[in-house]
């Protein structure tokens, strides 16, 4: 089970405290954590108890940590690990034979031991914006952890090294790396810092992004190379500056009659040269790159008056995108944001 269907499962089965009184975490070291409760209980005695998880974050047990009295209002965990995430299980109840007994709940979570994360933002790598001349970065630093007095970019293009190109100070930014070259594939990450005890630290490493120099929007120009009333033939060609396209052979559809009623077309061969063909699976256009398309329909239609054709999803830059093309003509793969959001 994963650690946040864990923790959900805890909040609707268990039952959780009623009274005045609440709790809650902070870290105070990179080994320690304080638990505090606040306001007055019915209860004389607390416990707590740390939640151990697996690698996978799902469920694995507990490790009774203390049982105090409720008039103490502070604990401090101590022999923690660095850099890690810590649940903790509290229990409110009075004892009976001797024994504690248990009556209400409380739960404090995704206390941090370490400087403060920072993280990209969820539509980083989709929605923020990039051209052949610049990359937007957009990253926050999180609430849990020890204080965090800025935040220290790096970038690295494949086969190198990683170098720091930009240190921010804000909790949220947007950066706009304008040092770029056209075409090339970036990648990033990033680490808080901060101070302890007069020592500089650091926050474990960010996920690594990976951007692109080149067109956000894909852009094509086709070509008819022939045509008939079951199949045409047209030539392809992607932009120097473009991401991979990747599309499926049944992708495609035109749009036919007054009513524009939507026709399928299938990509029933394909070659790189227009003269060695092979029959599709997936197809990749590269930047600069141009392919040759075989459609066909299977219905009715007569395909040598097709003017345009498009995709509700392709793959561009990754991405679901949609692809507007007009034959003889140039085309462009804006995003599908229904499916990316």
């Amino acid at each position: 089970m994963k650690k946040w269907l864990f923790l959900l499962c805890l909040l609707l089965i268990i039952p959780v405290r009623a009274d005045a009184v609440s709790v809650s975490g902070k870290v105070t070291s990179q080994t320690s954590v304080r638990i505090s409760l606040k306001g007055k209980s019915e209860y004389k005695y607390w416990r707590i108890r740390r939640i151990i998880h697996d690698k996978n974050g799902g469920y694995a047990g507990y490790k009774k940590i203390k049982l105090l009295k409720t008039s103490t209002k502070k604990y401090t965990v101590k022999k923690l690990k660095k850099n890690k995430e810590y649940d903790f299980e509290i229990a409110y109840g009075n004892k009976k034979d001797g024994k504690f007994k248990p009556e209400f709940y409380d739960y404090v979570y995704n206390v941090f031991t370490g400087v403060s994360r920072p993280c990209w933002h969820d539509y980083a790598s989709s929605d923020a914006a990039f051209s052949t001349s610049y990359i937007d970065l957009w990253g926050f630093r999180e609430s849990e952890g020890l204080a965090a007095k800025g935040i220290q970019i790096y970038r690295k293009v494949k086969g190198g090294s990683y170098k720091k190109i930009k240190t921010i100070k804000k909790q949220s930014f947007t950066f706009r790396d304008k040092k770029v070259k056209k075409g090339k594939t970036y990648y990033y990450k990033m680490r808080s810092y901060g101070t302890y005890k007069g020592k500089k630290i650091y926050s474990p490493w960010s996920e690594t992004l990976k951007r692109f120099a080149g067109n956000k929007v894909g852009k094509f120009t086709s070509k008819i190379i022939s045509s008939d009333m079951e199949s045409v033939e047209i030539k392809l060609t992607s932009d120097k500056y473009n991401s991979a396209l990747k599309m499926s052979p049944d992708a495609f559809f035109f749009r036919d009659g007054d009513e524009e009623e939507e026709v399928g077309l299938t990509i029933t061969k394909y070659s790189l040269d227009g003269k060695a063909w092979k029959k599709p699976e997936k197809i990749t256009l590269k930047a600069g790159q141009s392919i040759y398309l075989i459609l066909e329909t299977k219905g009715m239609q007569d395909l040598r008056d097709l003017k345009s054709i498009e995709s509700d999803y392709v793959a561009y830059d990754s991405w679901p995108c949609f692809f507007y093309l007009d034959l003889n003509g140039s085309g462009s793969t804006p995003h599908n944001d229904e499916f990316i959001h």
